[in-house]
């Protein structure tokens, strides 16, 4: 089974990471609302297509609701990990 699966799984897994307090605080809003959003997408795509026509709504809804505002925190704070080794 592990040889089926092998060439599906990341070579590298993202670290736990420490957040400063106000990075924590912000993270922990913008994530649960875009998380939230991909996933009700995704269901939502999976049960009755359409992923064509809306994924540009879609990428741009998810701008709009912070993700590179997210990702530069989860960047700075693996920054800070890799830092620190």
């Amino acid at each position: 089974m592990d040889k089926i699966y092998e060439p599906y799984l990341p070579k590298k897994v993202y670290p736990d990471v420490f957040f400063t307090l106000d990075e924590a605080e912000e993270i922990s809003t913008l994530q649960t609302d875009i998380l939230d959003y991909v996933d009700q997408m995704c269901a939502k795509w999976i049960t009755q297509g359409g992923v064509d026509e809306e994924w540009d709504a879609y990428v741009k809804r998810l701008e709009g609701m912070g993700l590179d505002k997210m990702i530069k925190i989860r960047q700075d704070a693996y920054d800070r990990f890799l830092a620190a080794k």
